[in-house]
């Protein structure tokens, strides 16, 4: 083979190949072609399936969980007018959301049903918060018709008792007429008592706030006492410091009626020829400095048992097996009197070591002294006589008989009477007394509108006006005063004390 033939061959044979390498390529491009079309076609149909998938998602979801989130919603607006909600939940089957409506279900039942609950209790305080201001008011009109009814008669009874004993009388009527003042004097203790104790257990205790001098009370409480002392053998003995100086914010006669408990405790709880002692003494409180008013004996002490019902009422820890009088109320009442002034009664004591009680007060600073006004003068009866007139307003026949034994005595004074108001007004602005004495319950009008009366005409409202009742509530005794009554004297009457505001007035 020549070599043209071999070139020939060759080139024929690259010409060739070249060919077919552009065959295969374009053949390799379709294919690819293909390929691509159908990867299109795939992407298209998984696209599709899944906007189709989306679909029927979306429609379940609204089947499923919308139309049922919208019923719940539905039924819960209309609690107020379903009785069972579920069976307005319409949801087949026990999946999440059944049990979710059946727990909403029972939650708004209880619900409701706490809600009726809440108004049944509202309703029952409501009663409650009712019948007590009505037992109150009760308590309080009982209170203050016993005050009445039972001290009316005692007026009578230690009056006239107190009358006697100013006449000249034998050894033995002497003695008949002691024992008829002190028993009178004890029932009257217990009336006040008792009284008191009911007052302060229905919140109607009123105490008036004021500076008090320790050291001039405790003096005052001490002579009242020593004669107590005396009789019994006790020795009795005040000591005072600097702080006895001192003011307390309390008010005066409550807090001379528990140092008055304390000390006559001391002397008749005490053993035979034994002491008593009154100190004072400065000490710390949370909210400031306190006074301490300490009443010390020597007597049998108290056991831990006897010291739980110390405060007791009506306890008297055994004492009643004994000679010794009481009621059991003076400790207790003491207690919650302290109390109400913002302070506190305690006591320190052991058997065989005696006892110390104590009342803790406020300091306060003195306040400064008050000016008293003038009792203007009364017109005369007649011209020329120099006696007191003084006009006693009361029907009831005992009292009146007793005052006029009192003024029996007293010739200064000349008594006009009546027995009812309207005659008492009468008798006022006729002959222009001196002095009115004025009882509380009259058969035509009351008292305290007679007072008004008084006050409101020109001709008597300068003349003073002493209200007598057998009523000693505080409310009572306020209310008339501001009124404008003078004094108010309760009853039974204290000889001395009447005589005393007598001569206060008519001096």
């Amino acid at each position: 083979m020549n070599e043209d033939t071999i070139a020939g061959y060759t080139l024929f044979k690259d010409s060739y190949g070249q060919h077919s390498l552009l065959m295969r390529v374009d053949a390799s491009r379709e294919i690819f072609r293909q390929g691509q079309t159908s990867l299109h076609y795939l992407m298209l149909s998984v696209l599709v399936a899944g906007l189709i998938f989306a679909a029927i998602n979306l429609l379940l979801l609204e089947r499923l969980v919308l139309r049922r989130t919208s019923r719940l919603s539905r039924d819960v607006h209309k609690i107020g007018a379903v009785d069972d909600l579920s069976a307005r939940l319409s949801v087949a089957g026990r999946d999440e959301l059944a049990q979710l409506g059946v727990s909403i279900n029972e939650m708004l039942g209880r619900l409701e049903s706490y809600k009726r609950e809440r108004a049944d209790a509202a309703a029952q305080l409501r009663q409650a918060k009712d019948e007590a201001e009505r037992a109150n008011r009760a308590k309080s009109e009982f209170l203050s018709r016993m005050s009445h009814e039972l001290r009316t008669p005692l007026n009578a009874i230690l009056g006239f008792g107190q009358l006697l004993e100013m006449d000249e009388l034998l050894p033995e009527q002497r003695q008949g007429v002691e024992q008829i003042l002190k028993s009178g004097r004890h029932l009257l203790e217990l009336i006040n008592e008792v009284l008191d104790i009911a007052r302060i257990e229905s919140d109607r205790l009123t105490v008036a706030l004021e500076p008090v001098e320790v050291g001039a009370l405790m003096q005052e409480v001490l002579d009242m006492t020593r004669p107590l002392a005396a009789q019994s053998n006790i020795q009795l003995t005040m000591k005072l410091d600097g702080s006895a100086a001192r003011h307390v914010q309390a008010d005066r006669q409550r807090l001379k009626q528990i140092v008055l408990n304390l000390v006559s405790n001391a002397i008749k709880y005490n053993c035979a020829n034994g002491q008593a002692s009154l100190t004072c003494e400065e000490v710390a409180g949370d909210a400031g400095a306190r006074l301490r008013l300490k009443v010390s004996d020597t007597g049998a002490g108290l056991s831990a048992e006897q010291q739980e019902q110390l405060f007791t009422p009506f306890a008297r820890l055994g004492a009643e097996k004994s000679s010794i009088e009481g009621t059991g109320l003076g400790l207790a009442i003491s207690s919650r009197l302290a109390e109400a002034m913002g302070g506190g009664l305690a006591v320190t004591t052991a058997p065989g070591k005696g006892s110390t009680f104590w009342v803790e007060l406020p300091v306060v600073n003195a306040a400064p002294d008050a000016r008293i006004e003038p009792v203007p003068d009364a017109a005369l009866l007649e011209p020329g006589d120099t006696r007191a007139l003084v006009l006693y307003v009361e029907d009831n026949l005992s009292n009146l008989t007793l005052v006029q034994r009192m003024l029996a005595h007293r010739p200064q004074f000349r008594l006009l009477s009546a027995t009812h108001g309207q005659h008492g007004l009468e008798l006022a602005r006729k002959h222009r007394p001196h002095l009115i004495l004025l009882d509380l319950q009259l058969p035509d009008i009351m008292g305290d509108e007679v007072l008004h009366l008084l006050q409101t005409d020109a001709a008597t409202r300068t003349i003073p006006v002493v209200m007598l009742s057998a009523d000693a509530t505080p409310d009572q005794i306020e209310r008339l005063l501001a009124a404008g009554a003078t004094r108010y004297l309760t009853k039974p009457l204290d000889v001395a004390n009447f005589r005393r505001v007598l001569d206060e007035i008519l001096h």
